[in-house]
């Protein structure tokens, strides 16, 4: 019996290690972010029905105005809100090859339609629509479309 407690109590420190140690991924940074939960991370008002993810993330950008970017996590996995639009443009245009992929949003083969989707694709296969897709979104026909 006592060793059952030794092991469950060496496990509740393994694990308080471990969040510990994922949940400082922004502060050795300087990076300001939501409160957490222990494996929830700053999901939870989400899983629990109290706030949609899209309001969840509208009073996290709105928490930090003076801020380029914010950090929030998805459980244990850190992920960074771009506030500045400066750096957006940098990342978007200028270092893009650097951020050429992305978590999966939607499985190809359960949602084939919008798996398809230039957000959805990654690699080769991104590269491929992208420079397919841009002829249609030059400056002049955005213009055109948009008065």
């Amino acid at each position: 019996m006592i060793l059952y407690l030794i092991w469950g109590a060496v496990f509740v420190v393994a694990m308080l290690l471990y969040f510990r140690q994922a949940y400082t991924h922004f502060k050795k940074r300087g990076v300001k972010t939501d409160s957490v939960v222990p494996f929830f991370g700053s999901m939870l008002p989400t899983l629990t029905g109290k706030e949609h993810m899209a309001e969840t993330l509208d009073r996290l950008y709105k928490a930090f105005p003076n801020e380029r970017f914010v950090g929030r996590f998805e459980f244990t996995k850190p992920m960074l809100i771009v506030r500045d639009l400066e750096l957006v443009k940098k990342i978007t245009i200028k270092d893009f090859e650097h951020f050429l992929d992305h978590r999966v949003f939607i499985d190809e083969k359960k949602d084939p339609l919008f798996g398809r989707n230039l957000i959805s694709l990654k690699g080769q296969e991104w590269k491929d629509m992208r420079s397919t897709l841009s002829p249609a979104f030059t400056s002049s026909k955005m213009k055109l479309m948009l008065p």
